[in-house]
């Protein structure tokens, strides 16, 4: 698999809505591109993430690729699928520049899985939302990828 280097942020409700402003001086600065929290989940519940439609917005109307992620909780294959159900209802149909990432980083949930029952939660989400078209892919430190998560065979990652 390529490895392909480009410069880029991610952001969710931890950083407010910024004004377009804000996003002109990303796409000066060089910003390739911005990974959104589409929703998260947290003790069995999933949300959106409130800042979502904003910055899918403006990405559109400044010209800056722009990709989705959802914070997962999963520990296995099944509450994998779930959230990636959750995921494909949120994203509406709307066309992505870049994939939709499951972000493995959790240790009070996800963390206590084994690295089959995690390899299983990915590869359930990315099946899941690969069928409606998006590409998918993985987002975890080098340390999950290499002690937590199993086997992810030709999934993409996206290394912290």
């Amino acid at each position: 698999m390529a490895t392909v280097k480009m410069k880029g942020i991610d952001v969710s409700y931890w950083q407010g809505k910024p004004q377009g402003s804000r996003y002109k001086k990303y796409k000066a600065g060089g910003w390739d591109f911005i990974i959104a929290r589409i929703g998260y989940a947290s003790g069995g519940v999933k949300a959106p993430d409130s800042t979502f439609d904003h910055n899918y917005k403006m990405c559109k109307k400044y010209g800056i690729k722009i990709g989705a992620y959802f914070y997962s909780n999963a520990r296995n294959a099944k509450e994998g699928k779930a959230e990636a159900d959750y995921v494909i209802k949120l994203l509406k149909k709307r066309s992505l520049d870049l994939p939709v990432w499951i972000d493995m980083e959790d240790n009070a949930t996800s963390g206590k899985a084994s690295k089959s029952q995690l390899a299983a939660a990915c590869k359930a989400f990315c099946a899941t939302i690969e069928k409606t078209g998006y590409k998918v892919g993985v987002y975890a430190s080098t340390s999950w990828f290499t002690s937590k998560i199993g086997s992810l065979g030709s999934l993409r990652k996206w290394v912290a």
